[in-house]
């Protein structure tokens, strides 16, 4: 057994000397240093009541802010929707699969909208139509906007 150990030892030097040559540093010491921080206390000054704990907001406080959220991610989707309560179609039968003349006729004034208001691409809007394909959005803008001419002239 003091073979092996004698062994042990001589190969941890080695790897000792070879660390040495290729970091060029010492390896670290096996204790610790400890040395001891100041404490230093330092003046809270005392918080508001809205700052210690939770306060319930009025509900129109918690639309306003889910408007401002909403706005911020997808502005176009949001006029969209205010587009809808205006004219007084529901939000989910402009985006829907309905093709009365109605629906298709304000989805297609509402598509020429958005896309003159916002400059996007024909494939997002119709991702925002409710996944259509970038041709009927084509079609529909072109549509209005033939109409627009015809009652301009």
């Amino acid at each position: 057994m003091n073979m092996q150990v004698s062994a042990l030892r001589e190969q941890h030097q080695h790897y000792m000397q070879v660390r040495a040559r290729l970091f060029a540093t010492p390896p670290k010491p096996k204790h610790l240093i400890i040395v001891e921080t100041p404490i230093v206390f330092a003046a809270i000054p005392e918080q508001r009541a809205w700052e210690r704990e939770e306060v319930q907001q009025d509900w129109h406080v918690q639309q306003h802010d889910r408007r401002l959220a909403e706005m911020a991610a997808n502005s176009p989707k949001v006029y969209l929707k205010d587009r809808c309560d205006e004219i007084g179609v529901s939000y989910a039968e402009i985006i829907g699969a309905g093709r009365r003349r109605k629906i298709a006729m304000i989805r297609h004034q509402l598509m020429w909208e958005t896309i003159t208001k916002f400059g996007m691409s024909y494939p997002a809007l119709g991702r925002l139509f409710g996944h259509r394909d970038h041709t009927s959005c084509l079609w529909a803008v072109k549509k209005i906007e033939a109409l627009n001419e015809g009652r301009a002239q």
